[in-house]
Formats: C-alpha cells, sequence, structure tokens
C-alpha cells in the first residue's frame, strides 16, 4: 500500500474520531472522567486503539507488534499503556501514555502564570511541555514544575519509562506519545529529550490539539506510523524487487534457507504428511535486518513418499537453490558466499504471550540460537536456516546399517520411543519416515537428549539425526558419544 493511501486511510480514521467526540455517543456523565467523557480504559477501547490501527498497529493477538498493559521491570516496576515493538527484532519502538478523554491539555502552573502574566498567551504547548522536561532534568520535584502538577506526575513518569525501557533493552526507543484522544503530544527523540543533556526543545516537541488532529494527520503519521518506525522489508522479496530495500554492500551475511510448508493429504481416516519446501536466501543486513529472497517458484518441491526419489529431490532443491544465490548475485553486483549455521545469529526472541510482557535485552545467542521462526500469519509454514547446505535432509545416515531405525529393535532392548511403532506416514505424531526406514530413529535415548536442541521438531518429530543437516551442530564432537547410533 502506498504512503499516501495509508495517510488518506489515517486521516479517515481521524475524523470518525473527532466526531464521536462531538457526538459523545453512547457515554453517560456518571461513567465519565467528567463532563460525560470518557474514563481512560474507556478513551483507550474507543479512541486510542482506534488512532494506533489507523497507524497501522496491530493490537490482536495474531501479529500482535502493540502491546497493552507492558510489565518494565527497573528499580520499580512500571506499566507501559502501549508499547509498539518490531515483530522481528523485539525492538521497542513506540511508547504510548493514555489518559482518559477529559483530562486537559498541557497548561503553565498557577505561580508560572502569575510569573509571566500577560507573556503567558504568547507561550506554546510545545514550549511549555519542553520546559517541564526541563526542570525534570535539572532534579526539580513536581511541586515547583512550571506545569500543573498532574502535567509533572506525568511527564516525570515518561521520563522513567524511556530510562526503564532503555536500561532493561539496551535500545533507545524512537518515539513517545502521551493523548487522551482530544490531544496528542509527541517526543521525536525521547532518549534526547528526558535523558540526555541538551534542551528539550531541541529534541522534537510536537502538540496537537482536537482542531489540529485531522489537518495535521499526515505530519502526525510521518512520526508515529508503524511504517515509519519499522525497518523491516516485506516477510519475502523476489531478487528483482531487492533494490528497492537494500543494496550489494548492505549485506553482511548470506545464508541458504528453506520455507517449508507442513500439511496433510488424504482423507480424514487416512491422513498423510506432506511436506513441500521453498529454496530461499536470509539475507542478513549489517544494521540487523533480516530480508528473506525466493524465486518465482510455483508449487515448490514435495517431499516424496518414495525413498528411490529422495535423492533427486534433493539434487532439485540443491539445483534450485544454486540458481537463486546467482540470480540475487547478479541483481545486486555482487558475490554472495553462503555462512553455515554456526556463523547465524539466531531470530530474535519468542513473544511472551502473557497480559504483561516484560521489556528485556535481546536473547543471549549463547547455547541454542534458533534457526527456524514460524512465519506470523500462517500456521505451519516456517522459515528454516540451513547456512551452506540446500536442504534440512542429507543424502544418507552418516552411521550405516544402525539398528536403531526400526521400533521393534529398540523394543526388544528397552529403549523403544512410545508405546507403539511409527508404522506408516504420520501426521500424529509428526514422522514423515516410518520405522524401519533410514531417516527415522526409534530410540529413546536419542529423543530424550535431543528434545532440548532439534530444529525441526515443529514439523518432523522423528528425522535420525544422523541424516539431518544439523547434526554436527546439535551433536558437536564432544557430545556426539552421548548418541548409541550404531551400538
Amino acid at each position: 500500500m502506498s504512503d499516501v493511501r495509508d495517510k488518506a486511510r489515517f486521516k479517515e480514521s481521524l475524523e470518525t474520531l473527532v466526531k464521536g467526540f462531538t457526538a459523545n455517543h453512547g457515554v453517560s456523565a456518571d461513567i465519565g472522567a467528567g463532563n460525560g467523557s470518557r474514563r481512560e480504559h474507556q478513551t483507550r477501547s474507543d479512541v486510542i486503539d482506534g488512532m494506533l490501527t489507523g497507524l497501522g498497529w496491530t493490537l490482536t493477538q495474531q501479529d500482535r507488534d502493540m502491546w497493552e498493559e507492558v510489565r518494565v521491570k527497573g528499580e520499580r516496576t512500571l506499566y507501559l499503556d502501549y508499547l509498539g515493538k518490531d515483530f522481528q527484532s523485539q525492538t521497542p519502538l513506540l511508547i504510548v501514555e493514555a489518559k482518559a478523554e477529559g483530562k486537559p491539555v498541557v497548561s503553565l502552573s498557577s505561580s508560572s502564570i502569575a510569573n509571566l502574566g500577560a507573556d503567558t498567551q504568547s507561550v506554546d504547548d510545545a514550549t511549555v511541555v519542553a520546559c517541564a522536561v526541563d526542570h525534570i532534568k535539572e532534579g526539580g520535584d513536581v511541586a515547583s514544575s512550571p506545569v500543573t502538577r498532574e502535567w509533572a506526575e506525568w511527564i516525570e513518569k515518561l521520563r522513567d519509562y524511556v530510562s526503564s525501557v532503555y536500561e532493561n533493552s539496551g535500545h533507545r526507543v524512537k518515539r513517545v506519545a502521551i493523548t487522551s484522544g482530544r490531544w496528542l503530544v509527541i517526543f521525536c527523540d525521547p532518549v534526547l529529550a528526558f535523558l540526555e543533556r541538551g534542551r528539550a526543545a531541541d529534541s522534537g516537541i510536537l502538540c496537537f490539539r482536537e482542531d489540529d488532529l485531522v489537518q495535521k494527520s499526515d505530519e502526525i503519521h510521518d512520526w508515529l506510523a508503524r511504517t515509519a518506525l519499522v525497518c523491516e522489508p516485506p516477510e519475502r522479496l523476489r531478487p528483482t524487487q531487492l533494490r528497492a530495500h537494500v543494496a550489494g554492500n548492505d549485506i553482511a551475511q548470506t545464508f541458504r534457507a528453506l520455507w517449508v510448508a507442513y500439511g496433510k493429504t488424504g482423507a480424514h481416516f487416512d491422513a498423510r504428511p506432506q511436506i513441500t519446501v521453498y529454496p530461499a536466501l536470509l539475507l542478513r543486513c549489517h544494521d540487523g535486518r533480516f530480508i528473506t529472497v525466493m524465486g518465482d517458484l510455483h508449487g515448490g518441491f514435495v517431499l516424496p513418499y518414495e525413498d528411490h526419489r529422495l535423492a533427486q529431490h534433493i539434487s532439485n532443491v540443491t539445483v534450485c537453490s544454486d540458481d537463486l544465490l546467482q540470480t540475487v548475485g547478479a541483481e545486486l553486483e555482487t558475490t554472495f558466499v553462503p555462512v553455515g549455521i554456526e556463523g547465524f545469529p539466531g531470530f530474535g526472541g519468542t513473544l511472551e504471550q502473557l497480559p504483561a510482557l516484560t521489556v528485556r535485552p535481546p536473547m543471549a545467542q549463547a547455547g541454542r540460537a534458533p534457526l527456524i521462526k514460524p512465519t506470523p500469519s500462517h500456521a505451519n509454514e516456517f522459515l528454516l536456516v540451513t547456512g551452506i547446505s540446500s536442504h534440512y535432509l542429507g543424502l544418507q545416515a552418516t552411521v550405516a546399517n544402525c539398528r536403531f531405525h526400526d521400533w521393534k529393535v529398540c523394543h526388544d532392548l528397552g529403549q523403544h520411543k512410545s508405546n507403539y511403532q511409527v508404522v506408516a506416514r504420520s501426521v500424529t505424531p509428526r514422522s514423515f519416515f516410518y520405522s524401519g526406514e533410514e531417516y527415522h530413529c526409534a530410540h529413546r535415548v536419542v529423543h530424550d537428549r535431543r528434545d532440548a536442541r532439534c530444529h525441526i521438531d515443529a514439523f518432523e518429530e522423528f528425522l535420525c539425526c544422523r541424516t539431518c543437516t544439523f547434526q554436527a551442530l546439535c551433536w558437536p564432537a564432544d557430545e556426539d558419544c552421548r548418541l548409541p547410533c550404531g551400538s
């Protein structure tokens, strides 16, 4: 969608919200914040949620990048009304503080008005806010703030939010906004405004009153829209689209990858797994962004049921992966050499599906760096990094003639996985290969010990580690002896 259309739709949503202020539909004086206006929780659900949605943020569970009631731990626990984050890196980007619709716009304290006299008429809202921020930065207390006590407390709270998020995540939040819906204040560089030396006015503070919201909606969109803050390309790109997002010298690392689609075929009483793989490249930029590139491939490569066709399948995927690598190099006029999976830093930390989300530093890369991530909007589809390999399957097991592909052998030794053997390609459990096939593992010890390290168990639970191209990463030489394979 174009920027012009985004802005037009946001303006339309603001027009609807402003009309709602005038009509004040469905709000009675006994439940409002005064004069029949909405309380904070009503303002959030009726007004601010709509503003954020119009700015491109997603508040629903699926694909969520705007979180509510976010817990931030510091010297004391703070709760942010809204926190917008980069979905991939989990970097905090936008803090929004909500106030009830009837709360007043920023104003000078009575003592400041007395000191300024008639000059108060020439002081705009942004200057008033900046003076209050400077007062806090210089060690002033709430009681002596140049703004009303309520606003002084709000500004002090915003300072604490910015400080705590920075200390906990190591990232500078890009924007902070405080709004009642009827007015809006934006801090364009909140770290500079609240934490660093210098005048707050120099950091960029924008104030909008009700009459300005629609007229200046494009400016609001420029500062707060998700597209303005999230520096991420589309979910996947074709090689010919790359130049619009990246240049050859922007790429720090190149990894082969697979887009894996897991499904099932057959009737409900005869369901069998179907795994389709699409060769891809994952480009990691110097700024930490990941770009997924896929060719114009329709249908993908379906994993064959017949053993004798598996080698040809892997070969076909490899040829396609090689062609994609050359095409991307030609498009960006650069030669790309894939990096092994041991060099992959891992995808960002997983969203905690909790009512309160603790802002924390990016996930440490010590130990297991995740090589797979689910696609945000499609169940049972995954992006799997394979490094220098074109497939997660090897051509054959690295340990020949292992007995433990067979469940009956494992059962006789008392080391069988589960109480029944997988006798056919299975959806439950997810086992594409079955007992007796070279790619199947039925040994309980192997399953127990790999449980915390397997990268592909989201779509394959019984693959023999010796047939997987991740074997050396999951089982380094000093741990290889813990596997009973071939004994």
